[in-house]
């Protein structure tokens, strides 16, 4: 079974340790993050290459949904 499929560890993977990070952003102010988002969120229909202004209503799967939100 695929991890990515079970929807609590996805949540936890993603958006737990997202927040750990930001957290440990603000204790440490100087401290720059460069944040990539994942394909994913730019779902199905989306066209290759990828624009900020592409649909992103249709994520292919929890973790697109999660990213998405995290974005």
């Amino acid at each position: 079974m695929m991890l990515f499929h079970v929807p609590d560890f996805v949540s936890v993977c993603t958006v737990d340790c997202f927040v750990t990070l930001l957290e440990t952003l603000r204790v440490h102010p100087k401290t720059k993050l460069v944040y990539a988002s994942s394909s994913s969120v730019y779902g199905k229909g989306a066209s290759v290459p990828f624009t900020e202004d592409e649909c992103s209503d249709q994520p292919t799967n929890v973790y697109a949904q999660l990213v998405f939100v995290l974005d």
